[in-house]
């Protein structure tokens, strides 16, 4: 049985509670040693979660979800979903720096919790826990592709296809936005950009002019690939410069 964790039979994991492992709350090293084993065994967890979600357990799955949270982060399910964004993105800071562990599990979790709570009808809640989650992995992903966790790419991809479908804040919108441009996803980062423009975002037609220069220095082969050639980017640039 591994510290943390201990496995009942098919899809059975049971989180242990501190006074199983000894004096948790007092001892600091063991506190660690109780995280990282949460953390590493994610993908059994996860697998619970999303047992007992196909299995129309849903409620469930959202109680082992808050006993996760209030384990490993100290704070219940609600908190951690409302909390702001900065917030959320300093439980996984350790030492001054991002624990790239750490904000992948709280991001993969928020993501199930996410698309339980959109299964039973509470899309605001839903869309709240894709939008931190999202604010998790582009923070993480920032921070360099040669750290990242396996598996981090392609759950950064299934949570910015569910957070798209709710409304953002403008930075996690801008955030995103350059993330596309990052990865030459053009034309995806223009459909953003065009968001703030509509909601009256501050900056934003600043912003658009920024980025349509930064295109217009990418060769036409790189702008056609991202699905914006040249002549869109040019026009978009001329629109914006004119005040429309």
């Amino acid at each position: 049985m591994v510290r943390g964790i201990s496995v009942e039979g098919e899809h059975q994991i049971r989180v242990q509670s501190p006074g199983e492992t000894g004096n948790y709350k007092g001892n600091s090293m063991l506190k660690r040693d109780y995280i990282l084993s949460m953390v590493e065994h994610l993908a059994q967890f996860i697998a619970r979660v999303v047992f007992l979600r196909e299995t129309n357990r849903g409620d469930s799955a959202i109680a082992e979800i808050d006993e996760f949270y209030q384990k490993v982060f100290e704070h219940d399910a609600r908190t951690i979903r409302t909390m702001p964004h900065q917030d959320v993105v300093a439980l996984c800071v350790s030492d001054g720096l991002l624990d790239h562990q750490r904000s992948v599990a709280l991001a993969s979790v928020l993501k199930e919790e996410g698309d339980i709570l959109a299964l039973q009808g509470y899309m605001e809640g839903a869309g709240d826990c894709y939008t931190r989650s999202l604010v998790l992995l582009l923070a993480t992903y920032g921070a360099g592709t040669e750290a990242l966790p396996l598996g981090t790419v392609q759950t950064l991809e299934l949570v910015v296809d569910r957070a798209l479908g709710h409304e953002m804040p403008a930075a996690v919108t801008l955030d995103l936005l350059h993330y596309f441009e990052g990865n030459g996803l053009y034309a995806d980062a223009e459909n953003l950009l065009y968001e703030l423009i509509d909601d009256g975002t501050p900056g934003a037609a600043e912003e658009g002019v920024a980025f349509y220069q930064r295109l217009l220095r990418k060769d036409d082969q790189d702008l056609a690939d991202g699905d914006l050639p040249r002549a869109e980017v040019e026009e978009g640039l001329a629109a914006l410069l004119k005040g429309g």
